[in-house]
């Protein structure tokens, strides 16, 4: 599902512990870190705004205590 310029990245954590969301380029390169605290159990969203990127595929990953617990990919369009 392709957006411009912004997204909301929707995620649910089943244990309290250390949450942290990273996105990342299609080379792998880390582009930034949105989340990086701790969190109680329960679902989140977060309005990611993309309006700095070029048009392209991006990946966001989420950690939960150094875990991955899931990554997705993004299409942003200009």
């Amino acid at each position: 599902n392709p957006f411009n310029p912004a997204t909301s990245i929707k995620y649910n954590i089943s244990k309290s512990g250390f949450v942290s969301l990273r996105i990342f380029d299609i080379s792998g390169k880390q582009l930034g870190k949105f989340i990086n605290t701790n969190q109680s159990p329960g679902e989140y969203s977060i309005n990611y705004d993309a309006s700095s990127l070029s048009s392209g595929v991006y990946f966001y990953s989420l950690e939960v205590n150094g875990k991955v617990m899931g990554a997705k990919k993004m299409t942003v369009l200009k």
